[in-house]
């Protein structure tokens, strides 16, 4: 009787007992995600080693810096098309054709220049034969600026011209120049500057001029770069000149040699620049330096056209000059002038 009675109570229990159990573990399959419960104490180190596994993968995915060749080709040069920029105005080694480094890209400016020119004119250089006709020219210049505090500038330009006397490479005509200014670029005081020069067509051996104040100088941009006035100006400089040949003064002259003293002298220069759109540059230089209480002159003027090739770092110049000479003669008073002609075919190269 108990027995029967103690079995079904058990019956009567096994469904409360059944749903109180938890249900059975699944069987393992491969498209279950892992499990992400770890120790409490293992937490930290697993997310740290997380963190250093997705770096190294960011690490790998990242390639390295490359520049393609079109942008190692490409000059760094700032240029606006329509606007003159850093390029040169004139042949490479030309007066007061001043290069306009931008400061973001470097403080200075190199040019180099190559080309030919034709000679008309001018003292004949050998009694037995005329003067040569064609040349070669060399030029080369270098404009360094700062503008930080009260600024500053350097200039060294040169221009070489081969073939005047006889061999066509031999040099024989040129000038070069060194200046080391104070101020903006607008306008700055010349603290130092030196200039020697031979022509030889001229009947000039070596003209040297050296000057410093009040001498200045500036590189004006108008109308948004698209116009520049260049000018140099020298109220009281120091001039010596040595004539060639015929020309010099000797000792049993009247008047006493010519290189025997150095001269006050007043020098100018001024060069005004314009685009003409797309490339074409148009310009036009006058020099001028004249000794005091002597007849020395010398004056040229020069006009030039050219057009700008790749962002105005190359420059095509055609370009004719005048150049006058008034020198002492060998009596009280004397003088003589002469004059000649330049055409020039010339290639400059911005660096």
């Amino acid at each position: 009787m108990n027995r029967s009675i103690l079995l079904a109570a058990l019956l009567a229990a096994l469904p409360a007992l059944a749903q109180d159990l938890p249900p059975p573990p699944l069987p393992p399959s491969d498209d279950a995600p892992p499990s992400t419960y770890r120790p409490e104490g293992d937490q930290g180190q697993a997310g740290r080693r997380d963190d250093d596994d997705r770096s190294r993968d960011r690490a790998f995915d990242v390639q390295p810096e490359r520049r393609t060749p079109q942008e190692i080709a490409q000059r760094k040069v700032k240029w606006v098309k329509g606007t003159i920029g850093e390029g040169p105005v004139a042949p490479a080694g030309a007066q007061t054709a001043n290069l306009h480094p931008d400061e973001e890209l470097g403080h200075w400016r190199f040019a180099l220049a190559s080309g030919v020119l034709g000679r008309w004119g001018g003292d004949q250089i050998d009694a037995d034969k005329a003067n040569s006709t064609v040349m070669l020219y060399f030029g080369a210049q270098a404009d360094g600026l700062w503008t930080e505090g009260y600024g500053r500038g350097m200039r060294f330009r040169m221009r070489l011209m081969t073939g005047g006397e006889n061999v066509v490479f031999i040099p024989s005509d040129g000038d070069a120049e060194a200046a080391f200014m104070l101020g903006r670029r607008e306008f700055r005081f010349v603290a130092g500057r030196v200039e020697v020069a031979r022509h030889t067509a001229l009947g000039l051996q070596t003209l040297l001029q050296a000057a410093t104040f009040p001498s200045v100088e500036g590189s004006v941009a108008l109308r948004d770069d698209r116009m520049r006035v260049s000018y140099f100006v020298a109220p009281v400089e120091a001039a010596w000149a040595y004539y060639r040949g015929d020309n010099h003064i000797m000792e049993s002259a009247v008047t006493p040699p010519e290189q025997k003293t150095i001269y006050p002298a007043t020098a100018a220069r001024i060069r005004f620049t314009g685009v003409a759109p797309p490339a074409v540059l148009l310009s036009i230089q006058a020099d001028f330096v004249k000794m005091w209480g002597v007849p020395d002159l010398l004056a040229s003027v020069e006009g030039s056209a050219g057009f700008g090739a790749l962002d105005n770092t190359v420059l095509f110049n055609v370009a004719l000059r005048w150049d006058h000479a008034t020198l002492r003669g060998g009596t009280e008073g004397g003088s003589h002038a002469t004059d000649q002609m330049l055409g020039m075919i010339i290639a400059s190269l911005l660096l």
